[in-house]
């Protein structure tokens, strides 16, 4: 693989935004309820991710700023 993962979110069909999360290592996405749950293999911190309203403009995962873009 390259270029590493893509949180991709849609509200219905429609487009809102991505956010690139840089490798490695990868992270492993869940969900639970309105938040997205990401954990990086060998790390006791996840990061969650509100999306009960307006996605964040920036998150922390992996000790790297990720922007959410269109």
């Amino acid at each position: 693989m390259h270029g590493g993962q893509r949180l991709v979110i849609f509200r219905g069909d429609r487009y809102v935004g991505q956010y690139h999360l840089s490798p490695p290592p990868y992270v492993t996405v869940t969900l639970n309820g309105s938040r997205v749950v990401l954990r990086t293999p060998g790390t006791s911190r996840n990061v969650e991710v509100d999306l009960s309203s307006a996605p964040p403009k920036k998150i922390l995962v992996n000790g790297e700023v990720e922007t959410l873009y269109r």
